[in-house]
Order: C-alpha cells, then structure tokens, then sequence
C-alpha cells in the first residue's frame, strides 16, 4: 500500500486519507458482451489549517483557477508556504538558472535555505511588515545567477513563501516553476502544476526551507491490494465477485484500478457494487444497434468544471446508448492529476440517464492529453508523454488508434491525429479497417484535430491527404472532429469539393466544456463549403434511423442550434 513517510522530528502533519473517483464504465471492445469499470485510488494528506499537507499547485482561493483550493484562508491567514525536494544527477559548468513565478500578492523563493527571489513583501515568515498588492496576471522570470551556486547533486529543497496584502484579500495565487539554461538549451527542472508540501493557517517551525519530502505518498510504494467488485444481472441473480487489476495513474502515486467484464448478455442491464460502498448500472449494447437508437459526441471538455459538469448533465438527460469523446478530456497537458480527478468525478455524478444508468464511453487522445500539448503529425512524442491518458484507460494492443464494432449495424474507428502516432503510420491500419467493415450499415470516424475547420486554426493537411481519400473509397459516413472550440459542420465534401450525393460531412470541433473562440469572418469567406458555424459549446447527438442519421447539435440547456439528416453512403 501507499505509505505515509513521516520524520522523526515530530512534525505536524495532517492524516492521510484515501480517495476514491469512479468508476466509469468503459466500451474498448465488444460492447455487446462486455465492458470494463474504471476507477482511480489515491491516498491524499488531508489539508486542514495549521497542518503541513501535500497538493498539487497553483494554490490559492478566490481565482476559480487554483488546483489547491485553499478553504477558508480568506480573512483568518495571509500566508502560504511551500516545499519541495528535487532530486538532480548533476549541475552543468556555466548554467544559469531562472525561476519563474505566478503569485499574488508578494513571494520569496529559498533554493537550499538561500534566498533567490523577493517580490512585494518585506519581512518573511510571521515577521511580515509590509506587502504591495499584486495581480497574478502572467508568469514572471527571475534570472538567479549561475546554477552550481544554488543547486547541488543529489537532494536539493526548493521553499517558498506567498503573502496577501492583508487577511481580507480577495484572492490568493502561487506556483513556481524552474528552469535550467546551459549550452543555449533549456531545461524544465520544476513544472508548473507540481506537488508540494504546503502549510497555511501557522507558521513553520525553524528550519522549515529544508525539510522537504518528510511526508507525502510514495510513487514507489508496493502494489496496493486489488479491490474487489460484484456485479449481476440487474435486480436477480447470484452476485459474481471479481478482483481489480492495478496499475499506477501516470506518476502520481495515485493507482488504477479495472476490471473487464466479459461473458455479458447484449441488451442487458447489470448492477454493481464496489468495495466500500459505490454502487452502479449500465446496459450493455444490442447485438445490433436498432434504427433509433442515439449517441452523442463532443470533445474539449474541461475548462472549469462547472462547464463540464452542465454538459454531462445534458449528455446524460439525453438517454444516450453510449458517449463517444474525441479528446482534450480533463486538460491535464499530461502533467495533472488532479484535473482527471475532477473530470472523473464530474462524469460519474453528472452524466448519468434519467433512470439512473451509467454512460458508457469511447474516447479519442488529443493534443492535450500530452505534455507541451503536442499536435505533431509527422514527429510526435512517445506515449509516455500521455502518461494518465494510457494508464487510465484500457486500449486494444494499447495503441490509441482502434475500431468497436456494433455488430453490422455500426463501426467505429478511433484515431490519433497527431498527438502520439503520426498520421501516415496509421494510414495502412485505417486503410484495412475500413475495407474490412464495408459491409457495416453505418461507420464513423472519430479524431481530434480537424482536417476542415474554421480557419480558428490551420487544417490538418495531413488528414485531408493521407485519410480523406480512404473515408470517401469505404464509405464512411460522418468524421467527428474537435480541438477548436467552436461548432462547426461542413457541407459533404468529395476531394475537399462540395458534393451533396456522394461527399462525407466533418462535424464537431470541439467545445464540450471549454471556452469558445472567435471564428475570423475573414477565414470564413475563404470556406464555402461550411454550412454551419458558431461559437458555441455544444455537445451533438446523433440518432441512427434506417436510411440516415439526424444530427442534432445542441446546448448544455438543451437548445438545439443546428440540425440536419444525411443518408448512409454504402
């Protein structure tokens, strides 16, 4: 299990606590006989004022944009300190070092007890005497002077103090970040978004700037203990008990846990129950999908909860057979953890039928589920650089491109437009996917970034080049795209030309829960082939009939602004 790593100095730390977020209900393959419950476990020191605890920065109250929102500071503290140990195999000759901060109202920063940066405060700790007000309104740099003066091989402690003007503030903001500069070339040594111990509510004790690590979870504790599930039939039977795989969430010391269930009867509603209390339902997919039937589709989900919380409660009002999301699910840039908490508990309390039953979903990686927000579509990174998105969920071969097949009644296929596969190494996959599913009555095409847009951003060329062509040849019926944050849906288009009986319609672009952006009217002028645009956040649902689909794009409220029906093209 986890551990909670305490020193023998006697600090006072608050208790460690376990939380639990999930689960979800998965659909990777043969979603009319199984499905895979996904949930995440972390052990967290649980804050409370005057008591050391470990959270994820910024740190603040009052901005809606902290990731550790520190309660009820305003009018009782001023203060915020925080620490972090950093481990480094060795320091570069002749590097230089820069700290860079994000801070509202005053900071000082200690590397190894020195005192490296002072802004806006004079005094330190509880002998504060004055602090200028300051707005956190960008990152400001720091250049430190050379590194090897600062740091050190092995353990180095990065400390540091934020101070509002006064106790009735009306906000507070910190993060820190640092980055070492040698040979002309950068390196990040400490991200924004990192973990630190952090105290407020109290003054540290003497020696605080150095005693970093002396409590926390450990990412390299043993393998927690499976945790166990039953499901049955829904309302009858004998329940089954199965026991969770496990694997770590990324490198938050945070643990996943899966169970794939198999052997299930199509159209059949099952319950469940985990350890300790969650308890759920879902229904599995017919062996073919009957005229009628629904799905949504959306993508970019999370900004601030509260827009994705609005539009999973749409998706779940909507009574959809499944949810399939194209990508830039939490907006965690492969750095935070706590954001894929937050997306996961919003899912499971929100996107939830009017009878009660669990969403299933089908995702799609995008640009920012990858650390530095990759779109490369000739040279992107490596999976490791999605470390939540592919250790959260389960993938066929573990590869982000896939198809799901309902039967012969619907495919779908799953691609990477760029983010941890190039373009053209998915090209002859695609091209055998689709030439085996032609005889499917309906297939569609999920991905991120889009070949046809708004002009918001550049087209992905790419896409249009190497996977256009195979969409038109096998009948593909609509492309689901997203990242742009605005809604958008093309007239059918053959060869990037307008045809209305043969061409494919490219619909999405993304704006499940993000901020909208402005679409240029010039860009506009330039594409005849959009037959509807606007800056809105929208979620689509699609309704399979028996000769074509009507496609409904609509609000968190309910409004639909858009619709349309097209035909099936095989």
């Amino acid at each position: 299990m986890n551990r909670l790593i305490l020193s023998a100095l006697g600090v006072l730390v608050a208790p460690l606590v376990a939380e639990t977020h999930g689960p979800i209900v998965q659909w990777y393959r043969s979603p009319s006989t199984s499905a895979a419950l996904l949930w995440i476990e972390h052990e967290a020191v649980a804050a409370k004022p005057g008591a050391w605890a470990v959270g994820q920065a910024g740190f603040g109250y009052g901005d809606d944009d902290d990731k550790t929102v520190l309660q009820g500071m305003k009018g009782k503290y001023r203060s915020v300190f925080l620490r972090k140990s950093l481990e480094l195999k060795s320091i570069p000759k002749d590097a230089k070092l820069l700290v860079r901060g994000y801070y509202d109202d005053g900071l000082i920063v200690y590397l190894n007890g020195k005192e490296v940066v002072r802004q806006r405060v004079e005094g330190e700790g509880n002998v504060v005497q004055r602090v200028d007000d300051h707005e956190a309104t960008k990152w400001e740099r720091f250049d430190v002077g050379a590194a090897d003066g600062l740091l050190k091989a092995g353990k180095n402690v990065i400390a540091v103090e934020c101070h509002n003007k006064g106790l009735n503030s009306s906000d507070l903001s910190v993060d820190v970040s640092l980055v070492l500069v040698a040979g002309g070339k950068r390196k990040v040594l400490l991200q924004p978004g990192s973990r630190w111990e952090y105290l407020y509510g109290a003054v540290p004790g003497d020696g605080w700037k150095m005693r970093a690590g002396e409590i926390g979870v450990d990412p390299s504790a043993d393998l927690p203990e499976a945790q166990k599930l039953k499901f049955r039939p829904k309302g009858a039977g004998d329940w089954v008990t199965r026991e969770s795989e496990r694997r770590l969430f990324g490198d938050s010391g945070a643990w996943v846990h899966s169970v794939d269930l198999d052997g299930l009867q199509p159209a059949s509603s099952y319950e469940f129950e985990l350890e300790g209390g969650s308890k759920g339902w879902f229904q599995t997919a017919p062996t073919e999908v009957p005229d009628g039937t629904s799905f949504v589709t959306g993508g970019d989900m999370m900004h601030t909860v509260e827009l994705l919380d609005a539009m999973n409660r749409r998706a779940g009002k909507e009574d959809p057979m499944f949810a399939l999301l194209g990508g830039d699910l939490a907006y965690a840039n492969g750095l935070s953890a706590s954001r894929w908490y937050q997306w996961v508990d919003s899912w499971t309390r929100e996107a939830v039928a009017p009878d009660g039953r669990m969403i299933p979903m089908v995702v799609a990686i995008g640009n920012h589920e990858v650390k530095g927000m990759a779109y490369a579509p000739k040279n992107p990174p490596p999976t490791s650089e999605a470390p939540y998105f592919y250790s959260l969920f389960k993938l066929p071969e573990g590869v982000s491109n896939y198809s799901l097949d309902f039967g012969k009644s619907l495919s779908l296929v799953m691609l990477d437009s760029g983010h941890t596969q190039s373009i053209s190494s998915q090209t002859d996959w695609l091209r055998e996917t689709l030439q085996a599913r032609q005889g499917a009555k309906r297939t569609y095409v999920c991905y991120h970034r889009p070949a046809w847009g708004t002009g918001v951003k550049p087209d992905a060329v790419d896409v249009q080049d190497e996977w256009g062509p195979l969409f038109e040849q096998y009948g593909v019926d609509a492309v689901f795209e997203n990242d742009h944050h605005v809604y958008k849906r093309t007239k059918p288009l053959l060869a990037g030309k307008v045809d209305e009986s043969n061409g494919i319609p490219y619909i999405g672009d993304g704006a499940w829960g993000v901020n909208v952006r402005v679409i240029p009217a010039e860009e506009l002028k330039k594409r005849d082939w959009l037959a509807h645009q606007a800056p809105k956040n929208h979620l689509i649902r699609v309704t399979m009939n028996a000769d074509g689909a009507t496609y409904d794009a609509m609000t968190a409220a309910g409004e639909i602004f858009d619709t349309f029906e097209y035909g099936y093209r095989k």
